[in-house]
């Protein structure tokens, strides 16, 4: 009888420490975080702006197949990356599995960490004009042509004629100065409610300059707006109007870029229903990428 008891024992405390192990486990890697499959995080110490960015990187799941060491991949570059990278890592995951969406590899952009995101974005994003003087965009474009670009296509498979960017407020705002001012920087744009108020609609004068200048445009841009990014009219009810009217800068932006009738210009645009400034970029950044790469499910 002691030795059943001592054996009983025994195995209550092989089936305790068990227990308390798989515990200590599963606890760690609840603690451990979430972290984005096929990602990684680079610092990129930047010389020609003497600072440095987190640099987030997603391969795409066909990334590492064994029949495509070959293979080279669009990629896609987001400013506002602590929140555009994760956004788009969520929405394409799926898409790419299902090939509803052709793979690619993100690449997102954060802010430089010696600054406030809003400092560094109102910084990084900006041209500098005669009422913006601290505005760096000419200095950070050059950043990314002459140091990110190199960087990500020596390390990983690209094609570096399919580069498209993304960006939402003043990252849409930049993103449009880039292809206005250096279309060649990217084949793709996907701007979702750029800030084109910014400096008295500094932007939509830019474009008819440069209309006098040139005759076309090599590019794709996909362009999002939110319903609700206007004053609020009469009969109308809802939380959080914006004093700035971005739907009628938005369309007044469309209707110059449409009327130029650039050749190797394609372009479209979408208003989103019900959309707030802050709400709109999931679903604009979700049908932008589908309309710039769609996967061979859905291809006609």
């Amino acid at each position: 009888m002691a030795f059943l008891t001592r054996a009983r024992a025994l195995s209550y405390l092989a089936s305790l420490t068990l227990l308390l192990l798989t515990q200590g486990s599963w606890a760690d890697q609840h603690n451990a975080g979430f972290t984005i499959p096929d990602s990684k995080v680079l610092r990129l110490e930047s010389k020609q702006l003497n600072r440095s960015y987190d640099i987030y990187i997603k391969l795409p799941p066909s990334y590492f197949d064994e029949g495509n060491q070959r293979r080279k991949y669009p990629v896609v570059y987001l400013n506002d990356g602590l929140y555009a990278f994760q956004l788009a890592a969520g929405v394409t995951h799926s898409a790419m599995i299902n090939n509803a969406m052709e793979h690619h590899i993100l690449v997102g952009i954060s802010y430089s960490p010696i600054d406030r995101p809003f400092d560094s974005r109102r910084r990084d994003y900006t041209p500098k004009t005669a009422v913006n003087d601290k505005g760096e965009a000419a200095s950070y474009l050059n950043f990314l042509r002459r140091e990110l670009f190199p960087l990500v296509e020596e390390r990983y498979r690209i094609n570096s004629l399919r580069r498209a960017y993304a960006g939402y407020s003043l990252g849409g705002l930049f993103g449009l100065y880039t292809m206005l001012e250096h279309s060649d920087s990217f084949r793709y744009y996907l701007i979702s409610s750029p800030s084109l108020w910014f400096d008295n609609r500094w932007i939509l004068e830019t474009e008819k300059q440069l209309a006098k200048e040139t005759k076309d445009i090599n590019a794709e841009l996909f362009l999002g707006i939110g319903a609700f990014e206007r004053p609020a009219r009469a009969n109308e009810n809802y939380r959080k109007p914006t004093p700035i009217n971005m739907v009628n800068d938005f369309n007044q932006l469309y209707r110059q870029l449409e009327q130029r009738n650039y050749p190797s210009l394609r372009l479209t645009k979408l208003e989103v229903s019900g959309a707030h400034h802050e709400l709109v970029f999931p679903t604009v950044l979700t049908q932008g990428l589908y309309w710039l790469f769609p996967g061979e499910k859905y291809q006609k």
